[in-house]
């Protein structure tokens, strides 16, 4: 039951939360926001509400000292479970620092209601107090297709624009707003391989008649370097021979001789499951080698002329993985992998960014879509206006 609405995008702050700021705004989103009896409240332990140095407000409203789950545990100061203090727009907010605590950014929580009110409450009563200046747009999407538009916020001042996004008018993926580098800009990514879907191949038949190329990337076990290897260097070797062997095949005018490190090379298989990926890499070497920890090798198929991945292992969904293959390569990855199965694992800043860049493909996946429904609604009433025209 309920609504739902999803968000993409960030509010970037002028510096980082200091860290007690950060765990405050974090148990404040984590926490069920009821109308308590603040004198009762106030007689609660609290510590991360007072190392902000925050009164407990109107109504406890800034009390996150509450027990159990989502400090959901009824006690003595609670005067309403299910109404919010009269100052708060509703029972939960969702928006929540990044985990570097430079931006502000939606939980991934479902059913966040009154998300406007709560982003304005925010900025009066935390942000702007504390001396921080936010800024950014952050698009919203609903459950019902005509529900959707873009939150913008320009030096703490919350506006929006409903029914538009700039994206709607574009072909290409778009840029989005500024956001944490390290895990979460996608402003160099490609959008060329968000329709890209498995495709049915015969690796056997491909080997057998030399119809095919593999690069694989290994680490090397004396220095640990990635080393790429493929068709032509398959079998154990040392890492000196294999740098000789790539100098006197290249023609390269040095001594060939020259020492590196002999250090162990592993067997390079290549592709084992039969399916292929289509990706438009354009450096295969340079692709295997940002893959090589990932079980996955870059593959060009002479009878199509056209670079992809291929697995190198199976037995289980590797869309994780898979998906992050591409994401490496500066591609956003294919909507045909971003239903991400759960895995029993650790929510790790690296899948955070997995996640991330499989809403971006489906956002541009939705709004290309979008602008070809209305580039077709425009061709249909073209046509109607014409038929009109030969009828008189």
């Amino acid at each position: 039951m309920g609504y739902a609405t999803t968000f993409d995008g960030c509010f970037v702050l002028n510096k980082p939360l200091e860290q007690k700021q950060k765990d405050y705004l974090t148990a404040f989103a984590d926490t069920r926001r009821m109308k308590r009896n603040a004198e009762a409240a106030i007689q609660f332990p609290d510590p991360i509400r007072n190392a902000v140095d925050l009164p407990i407000g109107v109504e406890g409203e800034y009390f996150v000292g509450g027990r159990g789950f989502c400090g959901q545990d009824r006690d003595d100061s609670i005067l309403d479970y299910n109404e919010s203090a009269s100052t708060q727009p509703g029972l939960w907010c969702k928006w929540v620092p990044t985990e570097d605590g430079t931006a502000i950014e939606w939980s991934g929580a479902e059913k966040f209601y009154n998300y406007v009110e709560w982003l304005v409450y925010l900025v009066n009563n935390f942000l702007k107090p504390w001396g921080y200046v936010l800024n950014g747009q952050v698009d919203w999407q609903g459950e019902e297709t005509e529900d959707f538009g873009t939150l913008y916020v320009k030096n703490n001042r919350v506006t929006t624009a409903v029914g538009y996004r700039k994206l709607a008018l574009k072909t290409s993926v778009e840029q989005p707003p500024a956001k944490p580098k390290k895990y979460f800009n996608f402003k160099d990514f490609s959008g060329d391989a968000i329709s890209a879907v498995p495709r049915d191949v015969d690796w056997p038949d491909l080997f057998a008649r030399d119809a095919i190329e593999y690069y694989e990337g290994v680490h090397c076990e004396g220095c640990n370097q990635v080393v790429v290897v493929g068709s032509a260097q398959q079998g154990d070797c040392d890492h000196n021979a294999l740098l000789n062997e790539t100098k006197s095949s290249q023609e390269i005018d040095f001594d060939v001789d020259e020492e590196v490190c002999s250090g162990y090379i592993g067997t390079s298989d290549g592709p084992m499951m039969n399916y292929f990926y289509p990706c438009p890499i354009k450096n295969a070497e340079d692709a295997a080698s940002k893959i090589a920890d990932l079980p996955l090798c870059v593959v060009y198929l002479r009878d199509t002329d056209e670079y992809g991945l291929a697995l190198t292992g199976g037995g289980m969904d590797l869309s994780w993985e898979i998906c992050e293959a591409y994401m490496r390569l500066n591609f956003l990855p294919p909507i045909h992998f971003c239903n991400l199965p759960r895995m029993a694992t650790d929510y790790t800043k690296r899948r955070r960014w997995v996640v991330a860049g499989c809403k971006k493909s489906i956002w541009v996946g939705i709004h290309r879509h979008k602008w070809m429904l209305e580039d077709l609604k425009s061709l249909q009433k073209w046509y109607e206006n014409l038929q009109k025209t030969k009828v008189r």
